[in-house]
Parts: C-alpha cells; sequence; structure tokens
C-alpha cells in the first residue's frame, strides 16, 4: 500500500515538474477555490440578501483539500524517507577535495536543491557511502560477504540512489511552492478575513431586530459570559483575572434601568 502511495505521488510530482509553473499550482491549489468561494458570499449578501450560491459551490473547497493532501503526504514521504536513508548511507562534506563534516540526508537534499537553483554558490561537494554498520547488519544477516558477486544488490545500493533523485524532485516541488506561499499568503488571508467579517457583521446588524431574543435576555446572556470569562486564569501565575467588579458594577447598572 505504501509503496503504490509512494509510486502515485511520484507519478504527481514529474507531472508537476515538467509543468514548471509552480505559480499557476499555487493560484489554482490554493487561491483560485477560495476567491470564487469569498466573491460569491459578498455577492449573495450585499446584492441578494441570501444565501444560497454559496452552499452549493461549497465542494469546490476538495481542491484546496487535494493539494493540502498533496502537500502533507510529500513532506511526510520526505520526512521519514530521509530517516531510514541516515541509517543506512554516510553523507560528507567534501571541501577543496577533504573529507570534512558528516551532514544527514535532509541537509544533502536542501543544499542539492538550492544550489541547483542557483541561490547558493558555496563551492562543495558531497560524499555518499553505506555505512560501515548497515554493511555489516545486511551481511550478517544475508550471512554474505565482500567477496559475494552481488552484494551491491543486497545492500540495496541502486535502490538508495533512486531513492534519493526522488526525494530531490519533492524537495524541489515542495520548496517552490513554499516560496510561493511565502510570498502571497499573508495577502490573500487578510483580504479574505476582512471580507467574512465586513459580511457577517452585516448578516448581524440587519438581522439584530429578528433575533428572538428580548432585552432582559441580551443581558442575561452577557451576565453569564462576564461571570464566565471571570473565572479564566491569567496563564503565568494561575491568579484569577482582575477587574470583575467594573464588570459586575456594569451589570448591576444594566439590570436596574
Amino acid at each position: 500500500m505504501e509503496k503504490t502511495h509512494f509510486t502515485l505521488i511520484m507519478k504527481l510530482i514529474q507531472l508537476i515538474m515538467k509543468a514548471n509553473s509552480y505559480f499557476l499550482l499555487y493560484i489554482i491549489g490554493n487561491i483560485l477555490p477560495r476567491v470564487i468561494l469569498i466573491n460569491v458570499f459578498v455577492i449573495e449578501i450585499f446584492y441578494y440578501n441570501k444565501i444560497s450560491m454559496f452552499y452549493k459551490i461549497l465542494p469546490i473547497t476538495l481542491i484546496t483539500l487535494g493539494f493540502q493532501y498533496l502537500y502533507y503526504s510529500c513532506n511526510k514521504i520526505l520526512t521519514t524517507q530521509c530517516c531510514l536513508l541516515d541509517e543506512s548511507i554516510d553523507i560528507h562534506l567534501v571541501v577543496h577535495n577533504t573529507i570534512t563534516n558528516r551532514i544527514n540526508s535532509f541537509q544533502y537534499i536542501h543544499g542539492t536543491v538550492i544550489r541547483h537553483l542557483g541561490l547558493d554558490s558555496t563551492d562543495f561537494d558531497c560524499s555518499i557511502n553505506m555505512s560501515a554498520s548497515f554493511i555489516d547488519k545486511t551481511f550478517e544477516r544475508h550471512n554474505v560477504s565482500s567477496k559475494t558477486h552481488n552484494y551491491n544488490h543486497i545492500l540495496g545500493i541502486e535502490r538508495r540512489q533512486h531513492l534519493i533523485n526522488n526525494l530531490l524532485q519533492i524537495y524541489l516541488v515542495l520548496f517552490q511552492y513554499d516560496k510561493q506561499k511565502i510570498k502571497y499568503d499573508i495577502w490573500i488571508y487578510l483580504i479574505r478575513y476582512l471580507l467574512y467579517s465586513i459580511s457577517w457583521s452585516y448578516i448581524l446588524i440587519v438581522s439584530y431586530d429578528t433575533l428572538p431574543i428580548g432585552d432582559k435576555d441580551l443581558i442575561i446572556i452577557i451576565k453569564d459570559f462576564v461571570i464566565s470569562i471571570s473565572c479564566i486564569e491569567e496563564p503565568f501565575s494561575g491568579i484569577p483575572m482582575k477587574g470583575i467588579s467594573v464588570q459586575y458594577s456594569l451589570l448591576s447598572s444594566l439590570n436596574d434601568s
């Protein structure tokens, strides 16, 4: 099941890389469905004064959910496979033909991707070898030695090289997609929540007279809310919040009136 899932994810990643339009991917998967929803909602509230079409087009959010599922699946695959790789391979930085520090597989993938994108001009290379402990355990489990003709197959060297290439493709797509999110997400969320806030405020103002509660009921609701707030403790010291006496005096004046 996991192998099938990984194969499907890789096919989608390769399709995305062939398209080579990460901004368009971000627009389709993250912005367009939400823009359509908020536009329909605002038009229905301020022009038609009702909500009907909004509920009919809610399934369009499945597009966003599908992209989020792909995004988090890629992240999970990347994290899991990097941890498994670290158990079997050793990666060392090579600077000026000298082997230096050992790095983990995620650091290697991140460094390779940002150098591929031209975001880092550091002059270094990496040496990737099977770890000695993994080789010993594998030979012991299969009861073979390094003189065995097909020991490369037993160690799975080619399979790991292919896995590293796949993880590089996954991380490249995630990195490019995250660049779009960092650049545009804050503005999209601000505009969206501002429009929703304005629309719901308008709904509450227009429908206030039709609410099935009287003035006394409203005072009781506010009083119960203040009492519940008074039970909240200050998060650092655990001391109950102060200033409730002012709120009680305000409520008593409301009740007297």
